[in-house]
């Protein structure tokens, strides 16, 4: 596994034993609704490098996790290639709710949601705009993550006008999401193949710029990008930013574009911790499905800024609004639980009656075997009688 290069890296020195109290009782414990059947739980980014896991699971008391993971039947689903557009959760998603030939966020499903004119046009082309930091390296530009970016709904209306403004002189329609998401009818770049901004963040931007196959297209598009960032480079918006010791919003991500309707047998979307596109994601989704998706998106931010010691504390913060009331609420459910990073998602399916196995006991063995790259010796089963700790 190779982790994006940290833009702001907190303290990441061992041990991770600092902030736990700081995530307990973010959200509350999980109630799965009384006609779910089978529920699928999606982590992005839960999956540790495997160099730091050992350090990052030792002394992490999770037992409810622990249970769930060693009496499930685990498996891996195919690596993402270099460079793919989107990472394993965000093809997971997609994919659950508009089909498995979805491969990027279909934004016409949000423009819909949100009441743009036109949505419903079936040649309409839309695409999610968001407002982002680029950071200057040497001889670069790194996408930062968007999540950290502080921007309010105030500063974020006044780019948006600003940004409207020129993108309406060139005959495309910009619509308004929230903050940090907005909506582009472009019809013309219908075929423009674009990176998630979670698959761009950290690195290099230049070979995730949007692609396509008539290169005027992705020409324009970049003028455009280079027109806005100089109306924004002088925007009271950034001074007052500045001013606040905040980075500047320096640029927009064009990503999405997908066409794929809903799938009439989509599951129930229900996101625990998530921004307000997941959100609108989970309003358009059927309501009563026997059928649930849980989504957790509290880990991203944490582990794209290569603050592992934080990582760890929402890690296990999850045990008491997730993984315990998942594993008491099992009985006549099939749990899927899929664990991912930049790279790969694995799958721990777990029914209440692998408890039956009683020899397996709840430790992090499942998950570390599950690592890729873990060049250290292989674990040996605990003596009998052994603290679980002793073989981390």
């Amino acid at each position: 596994m190779t982790w994006r290069t940290s833009l702001s890296v907190k303290n990441a020195s061992l041990p991770y034993n600092c902030g736990m109290n700081d995530f307990a009782a973010v959200c509350p414990p999980l109630s799965l609704p009384a006609h779910t059947r089978a529920c699928h739980v999606l982590l992005p980014f839960s999956l540790p490098p495997a160099e730091l896991a050992r350090d990052l699971l030792r002394d992490l008391s999770m037992p409810a996790c622990q249970t769930l993971l060693s009496h499930a039947r685990q498996h891996a689903l195919p690596a993402a290639p270099d460079y793919a557009r989107c990472l394993p959760h965000e093809a997971q998603l997609w994919q659950a709710l508009f089909g498995p030939a979805c491969h990027a966020l279909p934004a016409a499903t949000l423009a819909a949601h949100w009441g743009a004119a036109g949505a419903q046009d079936a040649n309409a082309a839309w695409f999610v705009l968001s407002p982002v930091y680029l950071h200057i390296a040497r001889d670069h530009l790194v996408l930062t993550d968007a999540r950290q970016l502080a921007l309010s709904e105030e500063h974020a209306r006044a780019l948006f006008a600003s940004a409207q403004t020129l993108l309406q002189e060139e005959g495309l329609v910009l619509h308004w999401g929230d903050a940090r998401h907005w909506l582009l009818r472009a019809d013309a770049w219908r075929e423009l193949d674009c990176a998630s901004l979670d698959a761009a963040c950290g690195h290099n931007i230049e070979i995730w710029l949007p692609k396509h196959a008539a290169s005027q297209t992705e020409r324009r598009w970049r003028k455009l990008q280079n027109e806005i960032q100089m109306a924004w480079f002088a925007d009271p918006v950034n001074e007052a930013r500045q001013e606040s010791g905040l980075p500047p919003v320096n640029a927009l991500w064009l990503w999405g574009g997908a066409a794929q309707p809903l799938q009439a047998q989509a599951p129930a979307l229900q996101v625990r911790q998530g921004d307000a596109l997941l959100q609108a994601l989970a309003a358009c989704t059927p309501p009563n499905s026997a059928n649930l998706l849980l989504l957790d998106d509290s880990l991203s931010q944490h582990a794209l800024a290569g603050d592992w010691g934080s990582w760890r504390a929402a890690f296990a913060a999850l045990e008491a609004s997730l993984f315990a009331p998942l594993l008491q609420q099992a009985a006549g459910r099939a749990i899927r639980l899929v664990l991912c990073d930049e790279r790969q998602a694995q799958v721990w399916e777990y029914q209440s009656w692998r408890r039956m196995c009683f020899w397996r006991r709840p430790d992090w063995r499942s998950l570390l075997r599950a690592l890729p790259q873990n060049t250290r010796a292989p674990i040996a089963p605990p003596a009998p009688g052994a603290d679980v700790r002793d073989v981390l």
